[in-house]
């Protein structure tokens, strides 16, 4: 498919976008392996996000050295407002997000070029490996190489897992990512701000494909915004998960399926309300503090509604055990659970509350 750029004419095929906020110690990598890449046609949208350290200097040198490249200074509000900033000061048919910690594979844009040529696609999704050498594979999605995708199978991956919510692990035409103002009331999202701008291309794109190849170095950056404790935490997973229940209804709705998609998305929405039940459990030391986050999503009616409407016994042991005492307000049960939880996550690390985001 030709992405319809809406009468813009531009000689560009892909515009990458690397939102960058205090990564000096990986930045320089990061944009030479874009440098490095064999395709040639393309552009880098470079977004300060109020970085306070040598990040701003070092792209302005990158741009003083190369035309390729584009850089944006602005105020500090977030990784979901970086790269919107950057998408919609595109000009490229196919917008590529690049974290600024990480890097591509020489041959990606080359790979991405041809298999959208072959296919006609508006969307491809990859492989990505937690080895600098791209040897081995951290996602494994379970999608059918090179061909076009039902619609149906990436709906129910998102409206079950994890494996399609990462911006930087797809390609799309740059038509099909949300408008700047749309995502205004979405900017303080910390958590999820990669589904959410994902959900639009995902919904509109006509020929999705799978490229199976580790074209992407996804690094375990220990200074990653998820290993800071967010007292905001819970009020991100509503917010994403009441825009995935929105959009549940659209898939729904355009395929005929009734309320499939949407009793999926309950289950997960609930499960992600056990995890933030856990993450407050394990990261916030002060107890009033704690008792105060807990109680906020108790009171809550997104925790109602899911509470209700999914499926608990779907869930693993630990995440019904975590939602039924708050849910009946036992909170000094959940302080015990919190006291074995860090016990056993120091000394032998057998429980791990997992953030869905880098």
């Amino acid at each position: 498919m030709q992405c319809n750029m809406g009468g813009v004419s531009s000689h560009l095929f892909f515009s990458i976008i690397i939102p960058i906020y205090n990564t000096e110690k990986f930045l320089k990598e990061c944009i030479e392996s874009v440098l490095a890449q064999t395709f040639k046609d393309y552009e880098v949208l470079l977004v300060d996000d109020g970085s306070t350290d040598t990040s701003g200097a070092i792209c302005d040198r990158y741009v003083a050295a190369n035309d390729r490249l584009r850089v944006f200074h602005k105020e500090n509000q977030g990784l979901l407002s970086a790269r919107v900033y950057g998408i919609s000061r595109a000009s490229g048919s196919y917008i590529v997000s690049l974290d600024s910690d990480d890097m591509l594979r020489n041959d990606a844009l080359a790979l991405l070029y041809n298999i959208i040529k072959k296919n006609n696609a508006d969307m491809v999704v990859f492989g990505a490996s937690r080895d600098r050498d791209f040897s081995t594979r951290w996602n494994n999605l379970n999608l059918k190489p090179d061909v076009v995708l039902p619609k149906e199978k990436l709906y129910k991956l998102v409206c079950e897992g994890y494996e399609l919510n990462n911006m930087v692990l797809k390609t799309f035409c740059r038509e099909y990512a949300a408008k700047e103002n749309e995502m205004l009331e979405y900017l303080s999202v910390k958590n999820g701000e990669d589904l959410l701008q994902s959900l639009e291309p995902i919904t509109r794109s006509k020929r999705p494909v799978y490229l199976d190849e580790t074209i992407y170095f996804y690094r375990k950056n220990a200074e990653s915004i998820t290993n800071n404790f967010q007292k905001d935490y819970y009020q991100s997973v509503k917010k994403v998960g009441m825009m995935c229940l929105e959009y549940a209804k659209i898939w729904d709705v355009n395929h005929g399926t009734n309320t499939v998609f949407q009793i999926k998305r309950y289950d997960k929405n609930l499960r992600e309300c056990a995890v933030a039940i856990g993450y407050y459990l394990l990261n916030c030391g002060d107890q009033r503090m704690r008792k105060r986050l807990l109680n906020e999503i108790k009171q809550d009616d997104f925790f109602a509604v899911c509470y209700k409407c999914g499926r608990i016994t779907n869930l693993r042991a630990y995440e019904q055990l975590l939602l039924r005492l708050l849910y009946e307000n036992h909170i000094t049960l959940l302080e015990f659970i919190r006291m074995i939880g860090l016990l056993r996550r120091k000394f032998k690390k057998i429980i791990r509350i997992h953030l869905i985001t880098k």
